[in-house]
């Protein structure tokens, strides 16, 4: 808890299992599967937390070991001891190789149990880790995919948008004063004719004005058309993507 890490990290770093870890955090070594298994695992714990795993093992033998687990000489017979002790016979010796080999073979055997119950929730870690990582990557790529088909659309959309607007001019004339004008598109509709006396907006792919005085102001695709200012008539002819033309007298439209 001082350290702040979860029981969870603690169980897939050690391999031991998480209601072995609370256990051992409890003191509640009974639950643990006998003595070897809880030197085993606080020895693992306390490297893990960098403690000294040496002294936590020692107090527990002091406090919590049960007592009488020292293994007998191979073939002595029940009782002997007390029975030597009531003889006054001399203590027995150092142990010899039986016995060093018996004690060797339970220490592998409870190596080999140790990794059998640690081992098996590792490989299920490894598996759930293994998966949630490709789930994850699954998900990503399938975000992606989709930011990618949003930009793909928007790209289209601008791009439908400049065809459109490339292929429209788009026309404001705004008076100084009342004046004759004559407005017709491409194909020669009139879309206005007469006395223009305030501001008319038009829009088609090609139009041609007439105006009877350059004092109109007139705006192309949002652009200021520059007329020098003459006391005779202008006329202009204006299409999408291209500069504004001047028409000669005989080209201009009449309404």
């Amino acid at each position: 808890m001082r350290q702040k890490i979860d029981i969870a990290d603690v169980e897939a770093a050690t391999k031991i299992r998480a209601k072995y870890l609370r256990a051992l955090e409890n003191e509640e070594f009974g639950l643990l599967p006998g003595s070897t298994f809880a030197k085993t695992f606080l020895r693992t714990y306390a490297d893990y937390l960098g403690l000294d795993a040496q002294l936590l093992v020692e107090e527990y033998r002091v406090q919590h070991e049960p007592r009488g687990e020292e293994v007998a000489p191979i073939g002595a017979p029940a009782g002997g001891g007390r029975q030597a002790r009531r003889a006054g016979r001399a203590p027995v010796g150092p142990p010899g190789p039986a016995v060093v080999f018996g004690a060797i073979f339970v220490l592998l055997l409870a190596v080999i149990l140790v990794l059998g119950f640690t081992g098996d929730n590792g490989g299920d870690d490894e598996t759930t880790g293994t998966t949630d990582g490709q789930q994850a990557r699954d998900e990503s790529a399938a975000q992606e995919r989709a930011r990618e088909r949003r930009r793909a659309k928007r790209a289209r959309e601008r791009r439908k948008r400049e065809r459109a607007a490339a292929s429209t001019v788009r026309v404001r004339l705004v008076p100084a004063e009342p004046t004759y004008a004559c407005v017709v598109d491409g194909s020669g509709e009139m879309l206005f004719g007469g006395t223009l006396a305030e501001a008319r907006n038009f829009k088609a792919k090609r139009i041609r004005i007439n105006l009877g005085r350059t004092s109109v102001s007139v705006t192309v695709n949002k652009k200021r058309l520059r007329i020098p200012p003459s006391s005779d008539p202008v006329g202009y002819d204006l299409r999408a993507g291209k500069k504004p033309k001047t028409l000669p007298l005989g080209q201009r439209p009449n309404c």
